[in-house]
């Protein structure tokens, strides 16, 4: 039982890890809400977890990794 436990746990940890945004687009899109003046908070949600997997407001990604193992910023 403390096997399974165990390994549902890493796989957990190894999936949260594989659906994040490639760090440079990450960057990139806070550079760019830290330029803009949003008097109306309509990109809060870019405080907020990553860009793909928290569905940054008006970010559209690409629904699967490439071959780097990071989600890519698709539209802004």
């Amino acid at each position: 039982m403390a096997t399974v436990v165990l390994s549902f746990c890493c796989c957990l940890v190894v999936g949260a890890h594989m659906h994040r945004t490639f760090p440079v687009e990450v960057n990139a899109l806070r550079s760019i809400k830290s330029s803009l003046i949003d008097p109306y908070g309509n990109l809060a949600n870019w405080n907020r977890g990553d860009p793909c997997s928290s569905n940054w407001k008006g970010i559209i990604c690409y629904d699967t990794t490439l071959g780097d193992g990071y989600l890519h910023v698709k539209e802004m």
